[in-house]
């Protein structure tokens, strides 16, 4: 059988999903689907990627990635994590000592604190930008 191609497989599950929200695709184009996340698996692509890839959920790749030799790699997530958080470099210079009264802490919407201690506020709002990164 012929490989499908990102775009082609995920129209072909987005015309199914139109017919049937529910329940399972068809034998022919589950096996297509398969295939194709092996393939991508076989490459080095992860469970994620290829989820967005087909527009289907990680779940639903990962019982397709499961179904024939390995699985793709899955990081685990913190309980209350939606998605993981990328890395940033963060270069640290001594200072002068800050005075008692310079002092901030920020919490974030999805519980992260942050205590800030002696640093101006041009300098915090450029590492919180960098520590967000670009969404």
């Amino acid at each position: 059988m012929a490989s499908m191609t990102a775009a082609s497989l995920r129209g072909a599950l987005a015309k199914h999903r139109e017919k049937a929200a529910y329940g399972r695709l068809p034998q022919d184009l589950r096996r297509q689907a398969e295939s194709y996340t092996q393939e991508r698996v076989s490459t080095g692509a992860t469970t994620a990627a290829i989820a967005v890839e087909l527009a289907v959920s990680e779940a639903t790749v990962r019982g397709w990635a499961g179904g024939r030799g390995r699985a793709a790699p899955v990081a685990p997530q913190a309980s209350g994590v939606s998605a993981p958080v990328a890395m940033v470099p963060l270069m640290v210079r001594p200072g002068p000592e800050p005075g008692a009264g310079a002092r901030l802490e920020i919490s974030f919407p999805d519980g992260t604190t942050v205590q800030v201690v002696g640093m101006a506020g041009r300098d915090l709002v450029q590492a919180l930008t960098a520590l967000r990164g670009a969404r």
